[in-house]
C-alpha cells in the first residue's frame, strides 16, 4: 500500500517501522540534549504525527473487528474520563493526561488489521530498538556515552556504584524482555554459527547491563523470559516437527548463558558485582530504603483504598507519598492513582482481552507458522513485561501498549499471509 504526501509516495509498511523505532528510542533526545531539553518528546511527537498521516490516508482501508473496536472505544473513554475527572478535582496535573494520551493512539494504531509483512517490520523495529537501548546502557557504563543517571553510596566499607545510559532503570526491563523473546524463533537463523553469535550478543548485553545498573527487578525479566517462556513455547510445539529445533535452540541458549555468567563474574570489577549482591541482600536487611517492603506496602495501600474508599476518578498519589514517600511503582497502582477506578478497569480489560484472544487463536500455529512465531514473540514479551510491571512503573511508557495493540491485531482473521 502507498500513501501520498505532497505527491511523494511513501510505503506504509516502512512508515510503520519508522513509527515503532521513534517510540522505542524515545530516550535519545534526552541523552543527546540533556535532561532539561524541551525536545525530550520529539520522537514521540514524530511517531504520533506519522500515525495520524496513516489514519487520514487509509481510514477506509484499515478496519477493526467489531468486538475489538468496541473494547478500544470503551477503554479509551474510561482512561480519558478517569484522568479528566482527577484533573477537574485537582488531584493530578494536566501533564499526566498529556503524557498518557499517546498510549491510547498507540493501541488504536497497532490493533488494526495488518499484513504479516508489516508485522515483520514492526517486530524487527522492536528488536533493533531494544538492542540499541541495551547497548547504550553498556557503553555508558564503560564510559563511552554520557550517563543519564549515576549513584554511589557506601556499603560494608566499599563504594557501591550504579550507572544508566539511555533509559531510566525503571524502563529497562521492557527492552530486555523484547531482546530475550527475539531468541525464541522470531529471528530465523539456520546456521549454528549465526545462532551462537546472535545469542551471545543478546545475552552479553543483557547480563552486562544487569550487572552495571544493579537493577534487581531485571532478574524477573531474565528468569521469566529466558527460561519460563521458552519452556511454555516448547509445550505448544511438543507435537510438531518444530519441537526438536526449538529444544536445541533452548539448550544452546542455556549453555551460552552459563558461559557468559562465568566470564562476566570472572573478569568484571568486583565493585559492581558487590553492588548487585549488596542490593539483593538489602531487600531483607534494609527493606524500606531499598524498596523491598515499599512495593509490598504499595500493594496493601492500593487494596485498602479500593475496599474502603474507592474513587471513580484519579485520587492522586498523595496518600502513597504520605505512607511510603514514593509514587506508585506498579502499573495497576499507576492506573488507579492517576486514573481512578475507570482507568484501572480499562487497563485490566485490555490486558485480559489481549491474552484471551491469543489463547483462543493458538490453534493457528499449525496453519501459519511464521505468523505464530511473531504472535508468540509479542505475547511472551508482553507477559514478561507485565510481570516486571508488578514492581516497576510503566503506565506512561510506550512498549507495553505497543505490544497490547499488536496482540489484538495479530489475532484477527483478516490478516493476509
Amino acid at each position: 500500500m502507498k500513501i501520498n504526501i505532497d505527491r511523494i509516495p511513501i510505503n506504509k509498511e516502512n512508515l510503520s517501522f519508522i513509527i515503532t523505532i521513534c517510540l522505542v528510542l524515545n530516550w535519545i533526545p534526552q541523552l543527546i540534549l540533556g535532561d532539561e531539553t524541551k525536545l525530550a518528546n520529539i520522537t514521540t511527537i514524530l511517531a504520533i504525527g506519522f500515525i495520524f498521516i496513516i489514519f487520514y490516508d487509509s481510514a477506509s482501508k484499515y478496519y477493526y473487528q467489531a468486538k475489538i473496536f468496541f473494547i478500544l472505544i470503551l477503554i479509551s473513554l474510561a482512561f480519558l474520563s478517569g484522568m479528566l475527572g482527577g484533573i477537574i478535582l485537582n488531584n493530578i496535573p494536566f501533564r499526566f493526561l498529556i503524557s498518557f494520551l499517546p498510549n491510547i493512539i498507540i493501541i488504536f494504531y497497532y490493533s488494526q488489521s495488518m499484513e504479516i509483512s508489516t508485522k515483520r517490520l514492526i517486530v524487527i523495529a522492536l528488536i533493533i530498538g531494544s538492542c540499541i537501548t541495551c547497548l547504550a546502557v553498556v557503553l555508558a557504563g564503560m564510559g563511552f556515552l554520557p550517563l543519564v543517571y549515576e549513584s554511589s553510596y557506601m556499603g560494608d566499607g566499599l563504594k557501591l556504584e550504579r550507572k544508566w545510559g539511555g533509559v531510566p532503570s525503571s524502563l529497562l526491563g521492557s527492552y530486555v524482555a523484547l531482546m530475550i523473546s527475539s531468541i525464541n524463533g522470531v529471528i530465523k537463523l539456520k546456521k549454528l554459527i549465526n545462532k551462537i553469535v546472535y545469542y551471545t550478543f543478546i545475552l552479553f548485553l543483557i547480563l552486562y547491563a544487569f550487572q552495571i545498573t544493579s537493577q534487581r527487578s531485571l532478574a524477573l525479566i531474565i528468569l521469566g523470559s529466558l527460561f519460563l517462556m521458552p519452556i511454555i513455547n516448547l509445550y505448544f510445539f511438543k507435537d510438531t516437527k518444530y519441537f526438536k529445533t526449538k529444544l536445541k535452540n533452548l539448550l544452546l541458549m542455556f549453555l551460552i548463558f552459563l558461559f557468559l555468567v562465568f566470564v562476566i563474574l570472572y573478569f568484571q570489577l568486583f565493585n559492581n558485582l558487590f553492588t548487585l549482591k549488596y542490593r539483593f541482600m538489602a531487600m531483607k536487611e534494609d527493606p524500606v530504603y531499598y524498596g523491598g517492603a515499599q512495593r509490598l506496602e504499595m500493594w496493601k495501600i492500593l487494596i485498602d483504598n479500593l475496599i474502603t474508599k474507592p474513587s471513580l476518578f484519579a485520587p492522586g498519589d498523595s496518600i502513597l507519598f504520605s505512607e511510603v514517600d514514593a509514587g506508585p511503582h506498579f502499573i495497576l497502582g499507576e492506573a488507579y492513582y492517576y486514573g481512578g477506578l475507570l482507568s484501572l478497569f480499562g487497563i485490566l480489560i485490555i490486558i485480559i482481552t489481549s491474552f484471551n484472544m491469543f489463547i483462543r487463536n493458538i490453534k493457528l500455529k499449525y496453519q501459519f507458522q511464521e505468523m505464530y512465531d511473531y504472535n508468540w514473540f509479542i505475547i511472551s514479551s508482553l507477559f514478561s513485561i507485565l510481570v516486571y510491571l508488578t514492581v516497576m512503573p510503566g503506565f506512561f511508557s510506550r512498549i507495553p501498549f505497543i505490544l497490547i495493540g499488536l496482540s489484538l491485531s495479530s489475532l484477527k482473521s483478516n490478516n493476509k499471509i
